[in-house]
């Protein structure tokens, strides 16, 4: 499988979303951080960025770099973000394009945010899913 075949969880994490066990070791061993790395070049935004999005202080990612793992947390929010990368390919039909745009265009039923501000919580995006959901059913907004 090349990487246009393979889901961003799978890129992002080495492992593919149907091995939870997996995923689940992985995550509690300290993601390397190169992970965060792969995760930011499919968002195809800068590091910057995408350290911002993940609410995380430039100093810690220093940090978590020079130690080269991230702690559970935030090996939890890389997964959080990679799922919410592949359900908007999967409502875009893999158009990545449209699907970041979707994802970083600030969005009505999310109070304004964008899907990737909105998703910085856990509960926030199981909100953006359920969005993603209604419009995939066709449930007005």
């Amino acid at each position: 499988m090349d990487n246009k075949t393979k889901s961003v969880v799978d890129i992002t994490m080495g492992v593919p979303i149907s091995r939870p066990n997996e995923l689940a070791r992985r995550i509690q061993k300290g993601l390397p951080f190169a992970a965060l790395a792969r995760l930011q070049k499919q968002y195809r935004l800068s590091r910057n960025e995408f350290i911002e999005i993940l609410a995380m202080s430039q100093s810690t990612a220093k940090r978590r770099e020079a130690d080269g793992k991230l702690s559970t947390s935030e090996g939890d929010k890389i997964l959080r973000y990679a799922r919410l990368l592949d359900l908007t390919l999967s409502l875009m039909d893999g158009n990545k394009e449209n699907a970041l745009q979707w994802l970083l265009t600030p969005n009505r039923a999310l109070t304004g945010e964008a899907p990737v501000s909105y998703a910085v919580t856990e509960i926030g995006a199981e909100m953006v899913s359920d969005l993603i959901g209604k419009i995939e059913h066709g449930v007005s907004i």
